[in-house]
């Protein structure tokens, strides 16, 4: 009972308040429209000694004129500065968007050129025939660390990115993530299974209990899984690895070509 008597006193004050402000607005209105009219009738007054007169009345339809149409051109020129001030957002997010674009499309070119590059030296390593023992280092940038993470207590735990900005490197004995934050190292020795999941790959490795992983551009996932399993198998030149060869070079190649046909397609 207490609470609807509450309920209906919070709601009658609220209506109170609002009556209030539109009165007050329509005060202040009335005294914006009629003060005009009423210096008019005053200035009359004064220089003819009369209560009422010509010169008062036309003083004051004239001072009154004159004020709303000030008020007329000051809103006027408030919308126009506001349209204006609207246009220049949006002119300057669409340079913005460009930009970004841009951007995005000359990094992806990077990183086709960078994922040519590792699979060129990955082939002269694999024509060296001593199962990448001697393995030159590669390097893939723009990659991200993936670790699973419940989004609640006693959740699930879910592939999670929880450092970014990173770079992958593939060593003869480990997989090494090195981000802004987290380093992380996979040994060839201790990997039991690469798992690859639609956004990252996952890395499973015997002297650790969770599976973790790295988040690549797709630029770089073939050539990264061909290292991978290179390293882990012992793979030399053969016609089977040939082929797999040309395969990630030929879409790699169509790739590059791609992002250069959208970076000359991005308007400057």
């Amino acid at each position: 009972m207490s609470d609807n008597r509450s309920g209906a006193t919070g709601r009658g004050r609220r209506i109170l308040v609002r009556a209030g402000f539109w009165l007050a607005g329509a005060a202040l209105a009335a005294v914006f429209f009629l003060a005009p009219a009423r210096l008019g009738e005053w200035i009359g007054r004064r220089v003819t000694g009369e209560d009422t007169s010509q010169l008062g009345t036309v003083l004051s339809w004239s001072l009154e004129a004159g004020w709303i149409t000030f008020l007329v051109l000051l809103a006027a020129g408030l919308v126009r500065q506001a349209r204006d001030g609207r246009r220049d957002r949006d002119r300057r997010a669409g340079w913005e968007a460009v930009a970004r674009e841009q951007a995005a499309v000359r990094r992806q070119k990077h990183q086709y050129t960078e994922a040519l590059a590792n699979l060129q030296t990955l082939r002269r390593l694999l024509l060296l025939g001593d199962g990448l023992t001697g393995m030159t280092r590669l390097t893939f940038a723009d990659c991200a660390l993936v670790e699973p993470r419940a989004a609640h207590r006693n959740g699930p735990r879910v592939p999670t990115v929880v450092d970014t900005g990173g770079r992958v490197e593939i060593s003869h004995d480990a997989i090494v993530y090195r981000g802004a934050e987290r380093q992380e190292t996979w040994e060839f020795d201790h990997l039991q299974q690469v798992m690859h999941a639609a956004d990252h790959v996952a890395i499973a490795v015997g002297n650790r209990k969770s599976v973790s992983g790295v988040l690549l551009p797709p630029a770089f996932r073939a050539v990264f899984t061909f290292a991978v399993d290179a390293r882990r198998h012992g793979l030399t030149w053969t016609d089977q690895v040939s082929r797999r060869f040309n395969a990630i070079e030929t879409e790699l190649v169509r790739g590059l070509e791609a992002s250069r046909g959208q970076e000359s397609g991005v308007p400057v």
